[in-house]
């Protein structure tokens, strides 16, 4: 009862918060939004064999259903690449960060942690390759300091490893098929043996090694989301609120629950974790001016375009997020960029589940970012770690990192590390590395603000029931009807929001 009075007061505080006024914010809209699904064409329960589903407005504003969507990175050409290799039994149990000060104890005046995430590697060893991380970030400043890595061994087992080399390259030109750097330092300090529970330290002496050096190059004439939405860091209002719509992690729940064959995979954070996600994400309330008052098509449908992959399927594996956020939304954003054409792309789906039958150097995998995150156990992941996955170290191909369902722990080769960087998506904020937005669907006027994205070519991944599939109608649509009051435990899945229909 206490729960339900606090609750019951935080949301009068958001709606107080979060009213526009708008006299016909209120008022019933028919129309609704097109879901891309994960488990191929014709999956269990649908009625239309085409992999999408609609929701209604009505229907979202009901259930209250939550978006996260991030911007990609325009014409990115990195810069700076750090590469090293670790022999450790258990990945879990190291941190990795690169940062640049004048000494090894120094003041940090930039930092960038190699595996930063929720579900870290899990109890499996490093791959016997090099890694990379691009910290092109750190351009303004390399040439004014030294670049060390430090790499943390925890004590929680006693395995120890050693870490084999460590060295930075800077480009001109990145080229993901094989350029020689312009320059190559190679760190002095190599097979470094780590000790549990103490941190060890390679160094680089970068100062005045590269003069003036350039910042990445981004494309100014890209519309950013920045540019149509008012966005802000997450408070404790947010936060209690956040939680009991999507739930609250308690560690003894494996998240993939399989449905007639099909994985799920969306895990709700733990409390520590959102006290990350709480640094890490930006709240989304209204439409940024001019935007507000700006008109936009009744409808829009992404997947028609040129850009979008083929209805992918996911298998067994608790790959959703993955699937949502690599496959269909960072392949759209890039085949739109570079103009490739998938229109002719199919999935093969032999041997089950099957992947693309052709492009795929152009379709993103989601093996590259599920792998690094679903702690060495396939149980599924959360946005959070699928999004910051992107951001920070980018993401690979499926030419380079096959996706496969038998193997889901698996960590790329120097190919695909070599990849990512080039695919990255965009930092709102580089100061607190807010990686991605959170929309809470509650309102007609939160509907307006998703048709913007979508009409802004900004697709958004949402969080589903997939034990509703069976309730769709006989046209696929879920409504307040057949889809309504879905208890927080049972938002297991993710489907991407590709299009909407005012109808």
């Amino acid at each position: 009862m206490k729960k339900n009075f606090i609750i019951l007061i935080v949301a009068l505080f958001i709606f107080a918060r979060g009213c526009t006024c708008d006299s016909d914010s209120d008022s019933p809209k028919p129309g609704k939004f097109k879901l891309a699904n994960s488990w191929g064409v014709g999956f269990d329960y649908e009625n239309v064999p085409d992999g999408f589903l609609w929701i209604t407005y009505d229907a979202m504003i009901a259930n209250e259903v939550y978006a996260i969507f991030f911007e990609d990175k325009s014409s990115y050409n990195p810069r700076y690449i750090v590469t090293f290799e670790i022999s450790h039994a258990r990945r879990a149990d190291c941190e990795i960060t690169a940062y640049l000060a004048s000494s090894q104890g120094g003041t940090r005046i930039m930092s960038k942690r190699f595996e930063d995430y929720m579900g870290r590697g899990g109890n499996w060893s490093f791959p016997s390759n090099i890694m990379v991380m691009d910290i092109t970030e750190f351009a303004g400043k390399i040439n004014s300091y030294d670049l060390f890595l430090e790499v943390y061994d925890s004590s929680v087992n006693s395995d120890e490893g050693t870490v084999v080399s460590f060295s930075i390259e800077y480009y001109s030109t990145y080229d993901k098929t094989g350029s020689s750097p312009d320059k190559t330092i190679i760190s002095s300090d190599t097979n470094v043996a780590t000790t549990n529970g103490n941190s060890v330290y390679l160094d680089i002496l970068t100062i005045g090694e590269f003069s003036s050096p350039p910042a990445a190059s981004r494309s100014p004439s890209k519309a950013s989301i920045s540019s149509l939405v008012n966005a802000r860091s997450i408070d404790e209002i947010d936060l209690i609120v956040l939680k009991e719509i999507v739930g609250v992690n308690d560690g003894t729940k494996n998240y993939n629950r399989i449905i007639n064959g099909h994985g799920t995979g969306l895990i709700p954070p733990t409390e520590s974790q959102w006290a990350k996600i709480k640094k890490s994400a930006l709240v989304v309330d209204s439409l940024a001016p001019p935007k507000a008052g700006a008109s936009i098509p009744g409808s829009v449908d992404l997947s028609q375009t040129k850009y979008f992959p083929p209805i992918g399927n996911q298998g067994t594996e608790g790959s959703c997020v993955s699937f949502s956020v690599a496959y269909y939304i960072k392949t759209f954003y890039e085949a739109r960029e570079h103009n490739r054409d998938l229109s002719t792309t199919g999935w093969n789906g032999s041997p089950w589940p099957g992947k693309p039958d052709s492009n795929l150097n152009w379709i993103f995998s989601p093996d590259f970012i599920y792998h690094q995150i679903n702690d060495g156990v396939d149980e599924g992941s959360y946005f959070h770690d699928n999004v910051h996955v992107v951001t920070r170290i980018g993401c690979s191909t499926w030419s380079t990192f096959a996706t496969s369902i038998s193997n889901g722990v698996i960590w790329p080769d120097e190919d695909a590390w070599r990849e990512a960087p080039l695919y990255r998506g965009d930092i709102p904020d580089e100061d607190t590395w807010s990686s991605y937005y959170i929309l809470t669907v509650d309102s007609y006027d939160k509907i307006k603000i998703l048709k913007t994205l979508l009409a802004n070519n900004i697709m958004v991944t949402i969080a589903v029931d997939a034990d509703r599939y069976e309730d769709l109608s006989a046209d696929d649509v879920w409504d307040t009807d057949n889809y309504a009051d879905v208890p927080v435990y049972n938002t297991n899945h993710a489907n991407t929001v590709v299009g909407y229909r005012d109808d």
